[in-house]
């Protein structure tokens, strides 16, 4: 099994952007280089669990939300995250129709960390 640090980088860049902030200000906040960090956001470097630990907590988020979808399995395993991704998408879509703006902003931010996920899966050939 492996670990695919792209996929952390584009959940990690895509609860970056939902928050309204440069790469710079969170590596002024993380007291990390911008280009250190901008090489973690492109997956480009390995992200320890300690960092992402620190840019969970900067971000506010659980740390499940920058590691989803990040072990890669075989294809069998693969496509079965594809299918869980897009009903889940579905779900959330359903859900959304009720909800606060704050709250659909939030879930949009992790449907579209889901579906950079899973077009990064799609395109993936180990």
């Amino acid at each position: 099994m492996k670990i695919s640090y792209i996929a952390i980088g584009i959940n990690i860049q895509a609860v970056r952007k939902s928050l309204g902030l440069t790469q710079e200000q969170v590596a002024e906040i993380l007291e990390l280089s911008p280009n250190y960090y901008s090489q973690l956001e492109r997956g480009v470097k390995k992200v320890s669990l300690t960092r992402l630990a620190d840019i969970a907590i900067a971000f506010n988020v659980p740390l499940e939300t920058l590691v989803a979808g990040a072990l890669m399995g075989n294809e069998r395993q693969r496509m079965a995250v594809l299918q869980k991704d897009a009903s889940f998408l579905q779900m959330m879509s359903c859900i959304a129709q009720g909800c606060p703006e704050a709250l659909k902003s939030q879930m949009l931010v992790v449907c579209e960390a889901l579906a950079n996920h899973a077009k990064h899966l799609s395109d993936y050939n180990p």
